[in-house]
């Protein structure tokens, strides 16, 4: 019986589908770089904007939601994930070597 749910049927199937959008976008390279570049520049200017967006983080950093990521990985972000854990008496995945 198929599935109605869309994620189900990608949780069922990802391995599929992932080789097949690979093997597909090997095949139309060219095609698929052509239209990323033709979107880029006819939305270059929302997209600049975009990531110049000011966001203000649980730990009282400002930073540009392109750069969310690297703010995550600063020590002054994990220092206060790791205040709030130690608040609430819960442990951090990255502080746990071997999970039994």
């Amino acid at each position: 019986m198929p599935p109605t749910d869309h994620k189900q049927y990608y949780i069922e199937h990802k391995e599929i589908i992932i080789t097949r959008s690979k093997n597909r976008y090997l095949e139309n390279k060219e095609k698929c770089l052509e239209y990323q570049n033709k979107r880029y520049s006819e939305n270059k200017e929302e997209i600049l904007n975009r990531q110049k967006i000011k966001t203000k983080c649980e730990c009282g950093s400002l930073f540009n939601r392109s750069r969310k990521k690297r703010h995550v990985q600063t020590n002054k972000h994990i220092k206060y994930l790791q205040s709030l854990a130690s608040q609430s008496g819960l442990v951090l995945v990255c502080d746990v070597d071997i999970v039994e």
